[in-house]
């Protein structure tokens, strides 16, 4: 049954995708030998990509106006929303996520759980900068489903800004080369303090008591 929703996802996500970039489709669509030939994009692209799709979010008055009627929250989503998320300062993979999946339930859910949890990680870190941090960030948080060769466990790809606002994008690579993408902002003044791999190690310690993780940092584009 999960397959079959995430096949069906994916094939709704495609459709969108071909009608707003007339991607080339080898075959019908309604052909059973349809072959979607997407755009090629690294995780880290596609990371970005939802980043700014996040950000658009946060610039939306009309969608803020409609979510929130608090003023320490607006006031919160119009700081994320100043951030320059053009170019981030730094670019993490975090992968081994498998110390906050170490526990003893029904073999049953256990691989439902281990996802649910490892997507509960932006939450955790929100939620020691406050209520509020936790709701407004909340409100700007997008998915996405494709398909991709390689994935081969769930990945965090952490961007670093000049703020104290950054943001996270999970994913989840599944059967069939589906991957969900989830993307949303994290607020915490240690993320300030992040310069290298052993910073990002330290942060997930300190924050969630999250140990045992994989850390590589990848190389960003300077602004032309």
């Amino acid at each position: 049954m999960k397959r079959m929703i995430l096949l069906l996802s994916l094939g709704c996500l495609l459709t969108l995708s071909c009608a707003k970039r007339n991607t080339t489709i080898i075959g019908g669509s309604d052909q059973p030998t349809a072959i979607f030939v997407a755009d090629h994009l690294t995780l880290q692209e596609k990371g970005l990509e939802l980043t700014r799709q996040i950000h658009r979010l946060a610039n939306n008055e009309a969608y803020i106006k409609y979510c929130s009627h608090s003023d320490e929250i607006n006031k919160l989503a119009a700081h994320i929303a100043r951030t320059d998320y053009s170019v981030p300062r730094k670019i993490f993979a975090i992968s081994h996520l498998k110390s906050i999946q170490d526990f003893e339930t029904d073999s049953t859910i256990r691989t439902l759980l281990a996802d649910k949890m490892v997507r509960t990680i932006p939450s955790l870190i929100n939620a020691q900068s406050g209520s509020n941090t936790l709701a407004v960030t909340s409100l700007f948080v997008t998915e996405d489903v494709f398909l991709h060769n390689s994935l081969k466990e769930s990945t965090i790809y952490l961007y670093i800004y000049e703020s104290d606002c950054s943001s996270m994008v999970l994913f989840q690579p599944h059967k069939d080369h589906i991957v969900q993408a989830y993307a949303c902002f994290v607020i915490h003044p240690l993320l300030k303090t992040i310069h290298s791999t052993d910073d990002v190690k330290r942060f997930f310690k300190e924050t969630i008591q999250l140990e045992g993780i994989m850390v590589q940092e990848l190389t960003t584009t300077s602004k032309s």
